[in-house]
């Protein structure tokens, strides 16, 4: 195998990963930044390095106890009610209402592989970036770039934007 691809698909893992453990949290991924930040400061003591083994063994700042619990072990928001189900800050009713409009979509808004966030500009013009990255991203999902360009559009609409780069990556829930 060639150090170049082996090198993409290293990139490739970091960046699944990193995407895997936002999904399971939101603050994840700052939580392991300080983490880490902390763990060189204090030159990588026995009890930064505790935490990193847990944050690596749980997926993320959160744990499951004895009692089977989901409780954080780093300074980050408990869980939340339907997390597993539904993207988070994200509520049943707008999307079962989104479901019922639009039921064709059913299956790829629900297939466990899915990604799915609010159509915003923030998260379109990250998305956008996310697929500039990583162009692999529109061989392993076709179509996919289209359609959300047109959610583009429209959100760029809505918001009276003149432009908007064209989101990827997602499938995304407008208001």
């Amino acid at each position: 195998m060639s150090a170049r691809l082996l090198q993409s698909c290293w990139k490739w893992e970091r960046s699944s990963r990193r995407l895997y453990e936002e999904q399971r949290h939101p603050q994840a991924l700052s939580a392991a930044r300080d983490l880490l930040s902390l763990d060189k400061r204090t030159g990588s003591s026995t009890a930064t390095q505790n935490l990193l083994t847990l944050y690596r063994l749980n997926q993320g700042p959160i744990a499951t106890t004895l009692e089977n619990k989901r409780e954080p072990f780093l300074p980050v928001n408990g869980t939340e009610p339907g997390k597993n189900m539904y993207p988070w800050g994200a509520r049943k009713e707008p999307i079962e209402s989104f479901l019922t409009a639009h039921p064709e979509e059913r299956d790829s808004v629900l297939d466990l592989r899915s990604v799915v966030r609010r159509a915003t500009p923030q998260n379109l013009r990250q998305d956008s970036a996310t697929l500039g990255k990583y162009p692999a991203l529109s061989t392993l999902h076709p179509g996919l770039e289209g359609q959300l360009k047109g959610h583009s559009l429209m959100a760029a609409h809505r918001a009276g934007m003149t432009s908007l780069q064209p989101a990827v990556f997602t499938q995304c829930l407008t208001r």
